[in-house]
């Protein structure tokens, strides 16, 4: 039974590699021995470009594979954070997060917590509620998310700001596989002024090393949403990323981490590509206490290592739209590698990188 169990979690290390590594986008078209060579360590083809691994040692960064191995550091109680429904249910018991109204499997409609919805009143559901949001289950970096808007007495709604149909509505909702719909949170004056067509939020990262008790915050990022993105600011989805300072809270400056071109000084940059709204030197409001809850909140579970948080400023305070067992590290690595740095020694210590 132990070698069985030996040779599936190998197996499966394989799989991961194959297809997050030498599966993953070649854009710039990074010739075979080069992109073996450093798929071999654990970068993409596109990891190789972005981080200029021709003049930089590879050895200074964290590599997508090892990103994926970091999943493994809360060991079962992982499935917290890959579920929205396990984290919903969880955590609005300690923190504001997004109401679950319902949830979708197979096309077959389940309200939660006492909302009256199914199959035969989803559409009116929906108009009643002017806005909602409808997430894949397990989906991650943004994808399956669909903003819907519907007004009471209209018969057209919008699905992440293009029109549609009742029918269309319907049929998105129908799709094969697990889904929520959620409330939809409305954003700070703050955050709405740095990019008013998508949900801006901060990746808030905490952990700890084995051993240690208390975990605290060690990484974050504000992430923004522009033209290519919206109506997500997911850096997979090519928006923008400004490091968050963790002693002011001050904004640096922005950087589309995904981009289709080589990261360098050209793509760097102090105002919003789409809006000329300036980022660089912005003030995350109240930060000192946002770090001192967030970091009070993920230690009431001492059993989770280590969380990836998304959290929504709103006026009222903020809300935690989701949580992660692990962070792109792209997002953390476009000015130098991380891997000798705090979140390095996180990863090493569970054994993730030597």
């Amino acid at each position: 039974m132990a070698l069985l169990k030996k040779c599936y979690r190998r197996l499966k290390k394989w799989k991961d590699w194959y297809e997050r590594v030498w599966k993953a986008e070649n854009t710039f078209h990074v010739p075979f021995a080069k992109r073996l060579k450093y798929a071999l360590m654990g970068f993409t083809a596109n990891e190789f470009v972005w981080f200029d691994l021709e003049k930089h040692d590879a050895h200074d960064y964290i590599s997508e594979y090892e990103r994926i191995n970091s999943r493994e550091i809360n060991g079962v109680y992982k499935a917290i954070l890959d579920s929205k429904i396990l984290f919903e249910e969880i955590f609005r018991h300690y923190v504001r997060v997004p109401a679950v109204y319902a949830w979708i499997s197979d096309g077959i409609v389940y309200g939660l917590h006492g909302y009256e919805v199914d199959n035969s009143n989803l559409a009116d559901f929906i108009r009643e509620l002017g806005t909602a949001v409808l997430k894949q289950e397990t989906g991650a970096e943004g994808k399956g998310t669909y903003i819907i808007a519907g007004q009471a007495g209209e018969r057209a709604f919008s699905i992440n700001g293009a029109a549609a149909s009742e029918q269309e509505l319907l049929k998105l909702l129908g799709q094969d596989g697990q889904a929520i719909l959620c409330e939809y949170m409305r954003q700070s004056e703050f955050e709405n002024s740095l990019y008013p067509d998508a949900a801006n939020t901060l990746r808030i990262v905490c952990g700890k090393k084995r051993g240690e008790t208390e975990t605290h915050v060690i990484k974050a990022v504000q992430r923004i949403g522009n033209d290519a993105s919206r109506p997500v600011d997911n850096v997979s989805a090519g928006a923008i990323a400004c490091p968050v300072d963790l002693e002011t809270g001050r904004l640096g400056m922005g950087c589309i981490p995904k981009s289709h071109e080589r990261l360098g000084e050209g793509r760097f940059f102090a105002r919003h590509p789409d809006t000329g709204c300036m980022l660089e030197g912005k003030i995350i409001p109240d930060w000192e206490r946002l770090k001192r809850e967030i970091t009070a909140l993920t230690n009431r579970f001492p059993y989770l290592n280590y969380i990836a948080w998304d959290i929504l400023l709103t006026e009222e305070g903020f809300c935690v739209i989701e949580a992660n067992a692990s962070s792109g590290c792209m997002m953390f690595q476009v000015e130098h590698g991380v891997r000798n740095e705090e979140i390095g020694a996180i990863y090493r210590s569970y054994g993730v990188i030597e």
